[in-house]
């Protein structure tokens, strides 16, 4: 291809341009802002949308500028620039970050932090929290890298793009000779935004959450930056034709800078975690961004140029990169350190520090790397990048070793008293230690000396509990939540001719899966799961205050009608096994009294009465009125530690109460208050062992010693309905 020549319009050079250093400013300011007051700017987000139309922007004028120039691309020698400008300061806070990880936090909490640790350096953090469904509209956040995932799709574009650009100028030299290939790359640009626009409005609506993350949903952002690039030599000449006049181009100018931005602030305001975003709505912010650099040749004349120019705004623009990198650590890392919910002066200090990091790390870290000699050529560049990445690895794999090493001792202590639990020799752990005086059990309500060493862990050992084989997993990590109104329910089967069991409800329903599996493995009963978390089943159109907090009445209500149906018509079931968290109804304030709520289970008994199957209905458990394993870590060793008195722990069931006035013979109640309370106090330890898994939902391992008292019931309704 050829050089060019001098009356070639070319793209944009590289000089500073003030009006994209103020773009950057209030990029980075916005985001700063929506993170420290994420209640007041609630749109502040939009931030990062900037910063990619910017990129886009810069990064194709680059390479086209270097195409037209050479008549190639460099690869090697454009993925070493962005690694000296990006690698040195990201890699300075992640390390920082790391350091304060492992000194402010516990062990418990090192190994998520460090797999997110290596997704950023790795570049893929963005997937990483797609792929665990991270809430990014949290107010606040439990991760100090969670802010890499827009550098992790920065980085993605950077590797991806100018490989486009270089197949596209090979493929269109073929075709002709000589002159770059603007038509073909323009097409391209226009084609990414087409596709990826689509795409993010389509998948923003469907499937939100992690769609933020994702950099198909942003691509057309930075595409739109890459398509002005390419329009740049058009868009120059009529610029330049419109600046014939001074005060005319003051005017379009000072016009189009106040519009564009007034269109990214307004975002800012409006916008919310709520919205469904980057759908189209993000085309506001980006039609700013857009627009602004657009007129940057005019606002070299009048007061949008001096805006543009003023020194606090350029001098911020210019650290904002390194500002970015520091603010969402300081923010994570600041109420820990003051033992404290932050303070607006705390917020305005963490401000400044902000501010007082980045010209520090611009100074001494990214300028010496980026323009010294340390980093000089592609090879010492990439050479650098590898010793200091591995040398982050290694320094990693120190707290991994730690932390790994401590909960694998905490597992293996969980173990032996699961084999224990499950051995049933020893008839004072767990429930039976509180359902059987004649066990006369010591330190009944201390905890076994094996859970105490693991109280650290217990939030994160109560997932991957496996005391009865493959089924209790599989209960677990493959029977999920239904999220409309179809039942979704799981199957376990023994065989055709074996006993069905049906468990239905909400989450206070499933729980007793670990109960009922081992047994019906053991004794070759069907069982089938049907729940919806958060949607106690009760009799549809009876929403209160407090009721359907996770999912909401408009997907409960056609999820209880499915449930009801499906149990009052079907005669595959032969018995029924349901449960609400019914008891959060006396502590929400309800309007309603426990009569009328009482009545509305009531009735969604009797509709699961009619098909002919018995029900079991088991009651809703005490509340111990704090997360227990939490609490544990603190009083692990006390003689009864995270009890309740017995009066504040059982509010009114109106389950149970619907259950004792039914009259119908065919619906019996299961009540456990007798296995956690006694006269006076409810535990949350019990022979032993943890009784709760969080603040009401009984723990896995407490439920399995619950098994033989469930299953005498359960094997006398099987038996006089068979």
């Amino acid at each position: 291809m050829s050089n060019g020549t001098a009356q070639r319009p070319h793209a944009p050079r590289r000089a500073m341009r003030p009006e994209i250093e103020s773009l950057r400013a209030l990029a980075v300011l916005l985001v700063i802002a929506f993170h420290l007051w994420p209640e007041r700017l609630t749109g502040g987000f939009v931030g990062v949308d900037v910063f990619f139309v910017i990129s886009g922007f810069l990064i194709t004028a680059h390479l086209v500028r270097e195409l037209d120039d050479a008549g190639s691309i460099s690869l090697p020698r454009f993925w070493a620039r962005r690694i000296r400008r990006l690698f040195p300061a990201a890699l300075l806070v992640l390390m920082v970050s790391l350091i304060a990880v492992v000194v402010l936090w516990p062990a418990t909490r090192w190994l998520s932090n460090l797999a997110e640790f290596w997704a950023s350096l790795g570049l893929v953090q963005n997937w990483y929290l797609a792929a665990n469904a991270v809430d990014y509209f949290a107010a606040e956040g439990e991760s100090p890298f969670q802010h890499y995932w827009s550098l992790s799709v920065e980085e993605q574009f950077y590797l991806v793009w100018p490989i486009l650009i270089v197949i596209v100028a090979v493929l269109a030299a073929r075709r002709r000779d000589g002159g770059l290939p603007r038509r073909e790359l323009t097409a391209l640009a226009a084609a990414v935004i087409m596709i990826s626009l689509a795409y993010s409005i389509a998948s923003a609506l469907l499937v939100p959450g992690g769609t933020y993350f994702s950099t198909f949903s942003h691509a057309w952002e930075f595409a739109a930056g890459a398509l002005l690039a390419l329009l740049w030599p058009r868009l120059e000449r009529g610029l330049a034709v419109t600046g014939a006049s001074p005060a005319r181009a003051t005017l379009i100018g000072g016009a189009a800078l106040l519009t564009g931005t007034a269109m990214i602030v307004v975002s800012a305001i409006v916008l919310t975690g709520t919205t469904a975003f980057p759908g189209w709505i993000a085309l506001i912010p980006v039609t700013g961004t857009l627009l602004v650099i657009a007129v940057g040749p005019l606002l070299n004349q009048g007061v949008p140029g001096r805006l543009a120019n003023l020194a606090p705004i350029v001098w911020i623009g210019g650290i904002s990169y390194s500002a970015y990198l520091w603010h969402w650590p300081l923010i994570v890392f600041a109420p820990d350190v003051l033992d404290r919910q932050l303070t607006t002066p705390d917020r305005l200090v963490i401000l400044v520090l902000t501010l007082g990091l980045a010209w520090a790390t611009k100074r001494w870290v990214e300028d010496p790397v980026r323009f010294g000699r340390i980093a000089r050529g592609s090879r010492r560049t990439y050479a650098l990048a590898a010793v200091m990445a591995a040398t982050a690895i290694v320094i990693s794999l120190v707290p991994f070793g730690i932390a790994s090493t401590e909960k694998q001792t905490a597992a293996d202590a969980v173990a032996s008293v699961v084999d224990d639990v499950v051995a049933g020799d020893s008839p004072c752990l767990g429930a039976p230690a509180m359902l059987d005086p004649a066990a006369a059990c010591p330190n009944l309500h201390q905890l076994d000396d094996r859970i105490v060493t693991a109280t650290p862990w217990l939030e994160q050992l109560e997932q991957g509990l496996r005391p009865s084989g493959d089924v209790w997993q599989t209960a677990w990590s493959e029977c999920p939540s239904a999220s409309s109104g179809a039942l979704n329910p799981c199957t376990f089967t023994s065989g055709p001719d074996a006993p069905t069991i049906a468990i239905v409800g909400d989450s206070h329903a499933f729980q007793w899966a670990h109960a009922v599996l081992p047994i019906a493995q053991r004794e070759g009963w069907n069982v089938v799961i049907s729940w919806m978390a958060g949607c106690a089943l009760h009799e549809p159109g009876r929403v209160w205050t407090g009721d359907d907090d996770i999912n909401g009445s408009s997907a409960c209500d056609p999820w209880r009608r499915s449930a009801l149906a499906d149990i009052a018509s079907s005669d595959d079931y032969d018995l029924i096994i349901t449960s609400s968290f019914s008891r959060k109804f006396a502590s929400n304030g309800v309007p309603e009294t426990q009569e009328e709520i009482a009545d509305a289970f009531r009735s969604a008994l009797d509709t699961m009465s009619s098909g002919g199957a018995p029900v079991l209905v088991m009651a809703a458990s005490p509340l111990p009125g704090e997360n227990v394993p939490r609490c544990l870590e603190q009083t692990a060793a006390s003689p009864s530690p995270c009890s309740t008195p017995r009066g504040q722990a059982l509010l009114p069931d109106p389950l149970a109460a619907g259950a004792r006035t039914l009259g119908d013979t065919a619906v019996t109640l299961f009540d456990v208050t007798d296995a956690l309370c006694d006269s006076d106090t409810c535990h949350s330890v019990v022979g032993g062992l943890p009784a709760y898994s969080d603040r009401h939902h009984l723990s896995r391992l407490f439920l399995l010693t619950l098994s033989a008292s469930v299953e005498e019931p359960i094997a006398q309704l099987l038996t006089d309905a068979g």
